[in-house]
């Protein structure tokens, strides 16, 4: 009982220790990611190009004209799950004009057309299979999204899940929509 008792006594010391050690590193690094980002509101939106469910190559300054809802999202995420039937609604709603969606999929386990089937999904899925693009936006969590205009500048930056069908979303976004190229 007594060598237990001084294993645990040895143990925990190391462990605060280590702890003190790699918190530090870790904000230090978030804080380079975030001051490193590149997609700024405001800015141009980084450009990219993925592959979709069918291995088809999409490259988001091909949307240039119109107006780009992209999202980023991961299949364990449960608010993304909650978000995907809004932004479908949306998508149904814009698709008829100069409005295109982008849902990127980070790297997180296998995934393939059964999730989209079984979410009923018609707006574009790209895979993120090595999380490139998301390093390259600089994101901080899923889900987030980005509103790009006409010209390729992102109008806002949106953190967290969203119920994308309301009106004032859907006003906002067809104002941007309206806007000359």
């Amino acid at each position: 009982m007594n060598k237990k008792l001084s294993w645990i006594f040895l143990f925990i010391p190391v462990l605060l220790i280590l702890g003190l050690f790699f918190i530090p590193v870790k904000k230090e690094i978030l804080e380079t990611q975030v001051a490193n980002a590149v997609a700024v509101k405001g800015q141009l939106a980084p450009d990219f190009t993925l592959n979709n469910l069918k291995g088809q190559k999409i490259k988001l300054s091909s949307f240039k004209g119109k107006v780009v809802l992209l999202n980023f999202w991961a299949t364990w995420c449960y608010p993304c799950s909650m978000e995907i039937p809004s932004m479908e609604s949306l998508y149904k709603k814009l698709k008829k004009l100069d409005f295109h969606m982008l849902a990127v999929k980070i790297k997180d386990k296998p995934f393939g057309q059964k999730f989209v089937d079984e979410k009923k999904v018609k707006f574009p899925v790209l895979l993120d299979n090595n999380s490139s693009i998301a390093l390259l936006y600089g994101l901080t969590g899923v889900p987030e999204s980005y509103i790009i205009d006409k010209k390729g500048y992102i109008t806002e930056k949106v953190v967290g899940a969203m119920d994308w069908d309301k009106p004032e979303i859907i006003d906002y976004l067809k104002k941007l929509i309206a806007e000359k190229k």
